[in-house]
């Protein structure tokens, strides 16, 4: 037995590499119980992550001293990439990742001892180029995080400052919009927009969605969600050519919501008056009604409290952003909400809704907003990072008088629900300090630890600020408890 210590690396490696390849010659799955392969699964991946750690400082060696050259290639990504035997981009991935870990510190212990994945490292490296001083911050969120959650924090640290703008308009000036039938005889789309215009996008295909959906489970199919999806993509262009420029107005009425009665009075439609019943517009025959409310077909946007009452971004790091989709600067929001009907803007403070500014001086389903913005605009079980088709849950059921209030509901995706509702599953705690229960009382998953909403704030407005929009706060909500 050799000593590592004494032995070249490389010598050390092949070794390893040997080892590993032996066990796998061992290794027979159908002997092996559940438990086991657990245990297995957990050690394989860590060698995964070293390796790839490994990889990735060398490819960053191999650009610097330019070993590629002279291989055929006309870069270190195109050179890594064949010999990887994977796609450009996952070449430039570990090439940030093995230059980052060189230059700070924290990271490059982090992925030296396996602590990250590979996707982890490389969403932090990104992130690391334009923000260095978020380098434990971030190492901190990819400890509890999903991958979802890490690639938001990693966006919204991006967009910080001045850094939204920037963000936004490269965005803005790199979309791209790509089809073509690929070897499979399947059509295929790639696209890339901001993130307004992709959440405008993904609000209409919902709408299509629970259409595909309903009428599916009328007729007792199942498949899955992104089939879901793509059927949707096609009634949306069904739609949109039906109507010429704009999709029918049935459609429209289910994704925008009710019209005012100012806007029912100039199409020549019939308003009721304010103490009767309001007449809805007739639907086209055979087409379902969205089972979902006007709140869920809006683009909402998030405004830091500082950011509302200055019009600028607030200096501790919170940003303005679509929940569920990313940041977004704070000139588009202001221009969207002169000019968008879709367009929400909710005003938060911490963990508390303070205002919602709307282009109108009506406020629908606020109680909505604030349990949503509570849990973070995603289901409230930790470790699920589901942001689509939320149900609002009655911590104390309905069916056995509990309130329909801020404090007894909890925003759960579909089949967290179910299990909730039908096989004695149990959510228990608030907001930032919850535990998933098995029904045996096995505690499946739970926060990290209780998040502090922060002080209230107390800034003046300015001139010509977001605030100059229309806006209806909600003292009900101000001081909610989290």
């Amino acid at each position: 037995m050799f000593d590592p210590a004494e032995t070249p690396i490389q010598e050390v490696m092949a070794a390893a590499v040997a080892s590993v390849g032996a066990a796998l010659d061992r290794l027979d799955t159908a002997a092996i119980e559940g438990p086991a392969a657990v245990e297995l699964f957990e050690v394989f991946d860590r060698a995964a992550r070293l390796a790839a750690a490994g990889r990735a400082l060398c490819a960053a060696r191999i650009e610097e001293t330019d070993a590629w050259r002279g291989k055929g290639h006309r870069d270190a990504a195109g050179f890594l990439a064949a010999r990887m035997g994977a796609f450009r981009a996952d070449a430039k991935d570990a090439l940030a990742v093995g230059a980052r870990a060189r230059g700070a510190a924290e990271f490059g212990a982090a992925v030296r001892s396996g602590r990250l994945s590979e996707a982890q490292a490389a969403e932090i490296a990104e992130t690391l180029g334009a923000r260095p001083e978020s380098e434990a911050e971030l190492l901190g969120a990819a400890q509890t995080a999903t991958m979802r959650e890490l690639r938001a924090a990693c966006a919204e640290v991006a967009s910080r400052g001045a850094g939204a703008d920037e963000r936004y308009a490269r965005a803005q000036e790199q979309r791209f919009c790509q089809s073509g039938v690929g070897r499979d005889g399947q059509w295929r789309l790639n696209a890339g927009l901001t993130t307004l215009d992709g959440a405008l996008v993904d609000k209409a295909l919902d709408l299509f969605q629970n259409e595909a959906f309903d009428e599916a489970r009328a007729a007792g199919a199942r498949e899955p969600f992104t089939a879901y999806r793509a059927d949707a993509l096609v009634r949306m262009a069904t739609a949109a050519l039906a109507g010429g420029v704009s999709a029918p107005d049935d459609v429209l009425d289910d994704l925008f919501g009710d019209d005012t009665p100012g806007e029912r009075e100039q199409s020549g439609e019939a308003v009721s008056s304010s103490s009767g019943p309001r007449r809805r517009r007739r639907r086209r025959r055979g087409r379902p009604r969205a089972r979902s409310s006007t709140i869920r077909h809006a683009i909402v946007v998030t405004v830091p409290h500082t950011t509302f009452l200055t019009g600028r971004p607030a200096d501790d790091g919170e940003v303005c952003r679509v929940p569920g989709v990313g940041p977004v600067p704070v000139a588009a929001v202001r221009e969207l909400l002169r000019d968008d009907p879709i367009v929400k803007c909710v005003v938060t403070n911490g963990r508390d809704i303070t205002a919602t500014a709307t282009m109108t001086r009506t406020i629908k389903d606020d109680l909505r907003l604030a349990v949503l913005h509570a849990h973070d605009w995603s289901c409230a079980v930790p470790g699920c990072d589901a942001t689509r088709f939320l149900e609002l849950d009655h911590e104390h059921q309905f069916a056995r008088h509990g309130p329909t209030s801020y404090d007894n509901l909890r925003p759960l995706c579909g089949p967290h629900h179910d299990q909730r509702t039908n096989e004695g599953y149990e959510l228990m705690g608030r907001p930032g300090n919850y535990r998933w229960v098995a029904p045996d009382g096995r505690v499946l998953s739970a926060d990290a630890a209780p998040i502090d909403p922060g002080p209230p704030c107390s800034s003046a407005p300015e001139p010509g600020c977001l605030s100059d929009l229309t806006a209806e706060h909600s003292p009900e909500h101000d001081h909610a408890p989290a």
